[in-house]
């Protein structure tokens, strides 16, 4: 590959990325919500901590940190749906 070439699958990313995070924000949030609605709150903030990390500002480091805290929010609140207990429906 030389220079001044680009990958068509990575220009497309480059300009859809935005979109495909906004879908996996709003999937995270709908999957979240069908096992504790109020966890829906902390997926929407992690989602929009991480938009604003990536699309918004500037800073590479704070780029990093805002992705780290985003995708590690996203998994406690992940690990916090699937372990707590639901209620069994009543037979």
């Amino acid at each position: 590959m030389g220079e001044g070439r680009t990958l068509p699958g990575l220009i497309f990313l480059i300009q859809a990325g935005p979109m495909l995070l906004l879908a996996s924000v709003v999937v995270m949030a709908v999957a979240v919500a069908l096992r504790a609605r109020l966890a829906v709150l902390a997926a929407l903030v992690a989602g929009g901590l991480l938009y604003w990390g990536i699309y918004v500002q500037v800073s590479v480091g704070v780029t990093y940190v805002a992705i780290a805290f985003g995708l590690a929010t996203w998994l406690a609140v992940i690990a916090w749906t699937k372990l707590r207990p639901r209620p069994r429906p009543e037979v």
